[in-house]
Order: structure tokens, then sequence, then C-alpha cells
């Protein structure tokens, strides 16, 4: 199963996302739509040759397949919603919190329901998060017939040095197929995008020195699995992106990440 390498957190298909408590939350949610700075900050557009749908393909697992199509149709419509109705500062607080840089998107639509209620766009949002079928039919012999259960979940690679003020780049969590032709110098490249200044929306390809470069916040949709207990930076304060481990699964159970290729 091929996913991003280069995002440490979201390579395999493991992201534990800790639980918020729900008095501590309420107050980050913004009211009323800000406003984002449409300038992009050291991002080469470097256009993209094929559809996207071209890279979800993936004959040895169905399950990743099905996966990276639930993914696609998250992001899209979360860069839909968020393009009107800017929520920097609501998923900048939440992903600060978690020790993970990431945002449950479960937790991201109940939270803005009730402000958002009549949106079309925040409605065909939830609909596909709530409609989204990332489940995995476990291909590790060890693992035979488990069936393991994912949520949606926004992680920001770049979170220690993203500007709240800039409008984000989305990404969908899966590469493109570097062995497609003429792809070959695009391995371990995503699909990106983000909007200018008149609404167009720009379609990129993306790779990890311009993720550590850019000030403006990566938005990448993922899928993880919620655990029960919350992960806070408080108590876990030594969890940082390690990037020279590698392991054939993401796991976050302790003080280190663990990544493969």
């Amino acid at each position: 199963m091929k996913k991003i390498s280069f995002f440490s957190l979201i390579v395999g298909l493991t992201v534990f996302l800790g639980s918020c408590d729900k008095d501590k939350t309420t107050d980050l949610l913004v009211k009323k739509s800000g406003s984002v700075n449409y300038v992009i900050d050291n991002v080469t557009n470097i256009p993209n040759p094929y559809p996207i749908s071209d890279y979800m393909d993936n004959p040895e697992d169905a399950d990743d397949e099905k996966i990276n199509g639930h993914l696609l149709e998250i992001s899209v419509a979360l860069r839909n919603f968020l393009n009107t109705h800017p929520q920097n500062q609501y998923v900048f607080q939440k992903a600060s919190a978690s020790a993970i840089s990431s945002i449950n998107l479960i937790t991201f639509i109940n939270d803005l329901g009730s402000e958002y209620s009549g949106n079309s766009e925040f409605s065909n949002l939830a609909t596909v998060i709530e409609n989204a079928d990332l489940t995995h039919l476990s291909l590790n012999p060890e693992d035979s017939g488990v069936i393991e259960q994912y949520v949606p979940a926004i992680y920001i690679p770049n979170l220690s040095n993203a500007d709240i003020t800039k409008q984000p780049i989305f990404v969908a969590g899966f590469e493109v197929n570097s062995e497609m032709p003429g792809m070959e110098e695009y391995e371990d490249f995503v699909v990106a995008w983000y909007y200018d200044a008149d609404g167009n929306l720009i379609e990129t390809l993306l790779d990890e020195n311009t993720v550590q470069n850019t000030s403006n916040p990566v938005f990448i949709v993922s899928n993880g699995e919620e655990e029960t207990i919350n992960r806070s930076r408080e108590e876990f304060p030594l969890i940082t992106n390690n990037k020279s481990a590698s392991s054939t699964r993401t796991d976050f159970h302790s003080h280190e990440f663990q990544i493969n290729h």
C-alpha cells in the first residue's frame, strides 16, 4: 500500500487522534467567517498532467482504493466550504492541542453544525464525512480478517511554522503514481489545491520541501484512528516528526513516530 511517505504522520493507514474535552473546545469556534490572505508563499506551480482519480488505483488493495476515493471526496467538499467560510483559527487551535497536529473531521462538523445548519456547502461536507466508509480489511497475515476502522481527519504537517492568516493548501491523503508515463521525477509528490485572490482554484503538485518551507497551512485530509483517551501536547510533549524511522505501519503508542515507504 503506497501512502504519502514524506508526511510522516499519514504514511501508513493509522493516525491516532486524541479526543478533546467538549467543554475546553467550545470557545474555539469561529462564530463568523473570517478572512484570509491569498498570498501563496514559496509554492512553485507544477501542473498536474493526469486526473487525480488516476492516482487512486490500487489493484492489490481494494479497500485502500476505496478509502482514497473517500479522502478525495472529503477534500473537495472541505476546500469548497473553507474557501468561502474560513475556519483557520478553529482548525489551528484544535490541531495545536493535539499531540499529532490533527483534527477529527467528525468533531469539526459537530462543533460547527449549528452555526452553518443552513449552508449548502457545509451540508455537503457533513454528508460526505458521515457517509465515508473508511473501513479497511487488514492485509497483514498476522491480522488476517481484521477490519480496521478509521475516521476522517485533517493533519497539518507544517503547523509549527504556518501563518494562521494565510489561506490553506488542501491535499488528499495519497500520493501521485510515479510509475505512470512522465511522472518518474514526481515520486512522493501529492496533488494540492489552493485559491487565488479571484477565487480561481489552482491545482499543483507538492513535495516535502515545499511543505516544509511554505508558511501557508497545509491541510491534509487523511484517515485516522480515534483513541478514547485524550492525547494532548501537554501529555505527550516529546512527540516530534522522526523522518529517519521506518516501519510497515504508522503507530503513535509512544513518544515516537514510525513511517514506512
